[in-house]
């Protein structure tokens, strides 16, 4: 049997807060927006769990849907698949037709979190400009989105070798970086609710845009 999902104590609603208020910090000091980018991640990703935990310990005896999404969902953990992944097979258990990842707001998310990766796995940023060699600056496409969104802009440094750590700043970024993930989080919780009698954006409530 399994434990009633008021058993568990989630965090996305914690998670959700410290991204608004790095957010918030990033209105003076712009290098927060890249810890809002990171802390926004990471709340979609516990928003998803928190979710799932609640669809998937309900009932005592889950729906042959949520037995199924039980079984897939176990096959790409073992594969490391990353969240939009996870959410395309939710999507198709609950409503049996594919996601379509290429309609807002999942392009603005894939790009948050190639953001996101690039900022937590860093690696020297090459001193090539963007209109050289572009292959070799492996941060350019994420620089390129960065910049042409007017997300950010380049604060310090040599306008010909922007630096990812020198445009991933701001408030326009870190505000646009928690209202994705927050957009993302409430269009999950839509995917889980065919799937159970609950309300499920209940459990997400502190997932509010940023005005």
């Amino acid at each position: 049997m399994n434990p009633p999902y008021g058993s568990n104590l989630f965090s996305s609603g914690s998670l959700v807060l410290l991204a608004k208020d790095a957010a918030e910090r990033s209105r003076v000091k712009e290098p927060e927006a890249q810890v809002a980018v990171i802390l926004a991640c990471a709340a979609t990703e516990c928003a998803f769990n928190d979710l799932f935990t609640v669809v998937a310990t309900w009932e005592e005896e889950p729906s042959a849907k949520v037995r199924m999404l039980l079984d897939v969902l176990s096959a790409v953990e073992d594969a490391k698949e990353n969240l939009l992944s996870k959410l395309k097979l939710v999507h198709l258990v609950s409503t049996g037709r594919q996601l379509d990842i290429g309609r807002q707001p999942f392009q603005d998310f894939h790009e948050l979190y190639k953001l996101r990766s690039a900022l937590i796995h860093r690696r020297p940023d090459p001193l090539i400009p963007l209109t050289q060699e572009p292959d070799r600056n492996r941060y350019r496409r994420t620089v390129e989105f960065v910049l042409s969104r007017g997300l950010g802009t380049i604060y310090i440094g040599d306008p010909a070798h922007p630096q990812l750590s020198n445009v991933a700043q701001g408030y326009a970024l870190a505000k646009w970086a928690v209202n994705t993930a927050i957009t993302v989080a409430i269009e999950m919780a839509d995917m889980f609710y065919p799937l159970t009698d609950l309300d499920t954006r209940e459990f997400i409530h502190g997932f509010r845009p940023i005005e």
